[in-house]
């Protein structure tokens, strides 16, 4: 932006062509992917931590049912001992690492803890394989819904026949689809008057359009042309699988602690037979997909966490239940601490990469758009006229293609909000409409030039900042690195104890 905060016209140097514009969002998709590749690996050496063991402890107990049914007993029996000598083993190496971490003092003494620790990780390798392995599982599963849920809770319908510009819709879809090369995506109409389209789906094979009513109503031809530009450009692009990508990041953390929360609340065990009910079933409704899915990730939410509280707190016979629940008092030290950790690392960590990788995808999308259809100007003029979401779609809003600005408040049940994002997942329409600009819809535009005061602020706000951002992390990284030590620990003395 210049200096005085106004329009001001385009250098050539500021103008951009939609293929470089694509060469730079795609660019940008890689680096913040592989940044939250990264947050998230680390975030999975949190949950590793009790997940491990407790993968070896379901091992061991599986090798001691088949050795009860007589089927190589011996073996099977030295097995699931050998197992329990192992977590006893790295128990002690847990130990002799945390005993020494204050009396690092020399290279020698460094290069032996770093052995250790080298040591010390197979024991998160189990948990790390099983969270890899629920991340594609969830991602195939959300795949059987394709978001059609959205569509039935927005009660979207066929383009009636009768009707000329719902006629119209259908062969501008099926104009921009030849254009863009794909199989033209179903179109269904949602009775709103607010204007707002969303493309859902499995892939560009088997993707649908929900265009609003008021779409309709209040764009021009050319400016609808532009809206499904966008979203024929977001379903060949492949924005689809890269949202079911992420948010399946947060459904395998939600399935850790559901599995914790089971002694605790009733929710979690409806959670998981919900969800064991949609993935034996040959052709689950897609709502009730999206409900087991929803159910599961849940148990991140601090509304688990208050029904906990309820649980212990109210109600008939609440001593009996605090004494039922006593020995289980670590477990529930362990879910907390787990749940708290996860959300500061989304809050602190994982939001702000993974919000600016699905604007950058918003950006992709935008510029195809320009590439489909060679009209900025229709583009531009569409994304000053759209409105808000649909009732009914709040939950994916990420789907649509304007949701910036309305994910706030303590009622929001926008995709942020439900997962503790303090960003917003969609650039302003302001930031996008510059974007189109600078690939040609205007001789004006705004720009980001770099000032002197600009640069004297961004200066002053680090001077102010970064003690506190440095005292945040220091509080975080503690925080982690107990909830490692405590959740590994818990979980190799329980497996030790079984089964040796």
């Amino acid at each position: 932006m210049s200096m005085t905060g106004m329009a001001v016209p385009l250098s050539a140097g500021e103008r951009v062509s939609f293929h470089d514009e694509q060469a730079r969002r795609r660019r940008g998709t890689w680096r913040l992917a592989a940044i939250c590749l990264a947050i998230a690996a680390t975030m999975g050496l949190v949950t590793g931590a009790i997940a491990g063991p407790f993968v070896m402890l379901s091992l061991g107990g599986i090798l001691n049912l088949i050795a009860a049914l007589g089927i190589f007993p011996q073996a099977a029996n030295d097995a699931a001992v050998g197992i329990g000598q192992w977590a006893a083993a790295k128990l002690d190496l847990l130990g002799l690492v945390t005993d020494n971490l204050d009396k690092l003092e020399t290279w020698h003494d460094h290069t032996v803890m770093a052995e250790r620790l080298a040591d010390l990780l197979p024991a998160f390798l189990p948990g790390l394989a099983l969270s890899a392995l629920l991340w594609i599982g969830f991602q195939r599963l959300a795949r059987r819904d394709g978001a059609e849920d959205l569509a039935e809770a927005l009660r979207a319908r066929p383009p009636r026949p009768g009707d000329l510009e719902e006629k119209q819709l259908s062969n501008i879809v099926e104009e921009v689809a030849i254009a863009a090369g794909l199989p033209a995506p179903r179109v269904l109409l949602v009775d709103s008057p607010t204007v707002n389209a969303a493309a859902i789906g499995t892939s560009h094979d088997h993707a649908t359009l929900l265009v609003t009513r008021g779409l309709l109503d209040t764009l021009s031809r050319d400016e609808t042309v532009g809206i499904i530009g966008h979203l024929v450009g977001s379903v060949g692009n492949g924005d689809l699988a890269v949202m079911r990508s992420l948010v399946a990041v947060f459904q395998v953390k939600g399935f850790f602690l559901t599995i914790l929360d089971l002694p605790f609340r009733w929710s979690a065990w409806k959670a998981l037979a919900s969800l064991g009910t949609v993935v034996v079933h040959p052709n689950p409704a897609p709502a009730r997909v999206a409900e087991a899915l929803h159910s599961v990730e849940a148990g991140l939410s601090t509304d688990a966490t208050e029904e906990i509280n309820r649980n212990l707190s109210e109600g008939r016979f609440k001593t009996l239940r605090l004494i039922l629940m006593f020995p289980l008092l670590l477990v529930m030290l362990i879910a907390i601490m787990q749940k708290l950790i996860l959300q500061l690392w989304t809050l602190f960590f994982l939001g702000w990469p993974l919000a600016a990788l699905w604007r950058t995808r918003r950006y992709l999308a935008d510029s195809t758009a320009v590439q489909l259809t060679r009209n900025p100007e229709a583009l531009e003029s569409a994304l000053g006229k759209l409105g808000s979401i649909p009732e009914g779609g709040e939950a994916r809003d990420y789907l649509f293609v304007h949701a910036a600005g309305h994910d706030t408040g303590p009622n929001a049940k926008g995709f942020s909000t439900r997962r503790g994002i303090a960003d917003s997942i969609q650039p302003s329409l302001a930031a996008r409409v510059g974007r189109m600009k600078a690939q040609g819809s205007g001789l004006v535009g705004w720009t980001n030039r770099i000032t002197p005061g600009r640069v004297l602020g961004y200066g002053v706000l680090s001077l102010i900042l970064g003690p506190l951002v440095g005292m945040i992390l220091v509080l975080v990284g503690m925080l982690t690195a107990g909830t490692v030590v405590a959740s590994l620990s818990f979980g190799l003395v329980v497996t030790a104890a079984l089964l040796t």
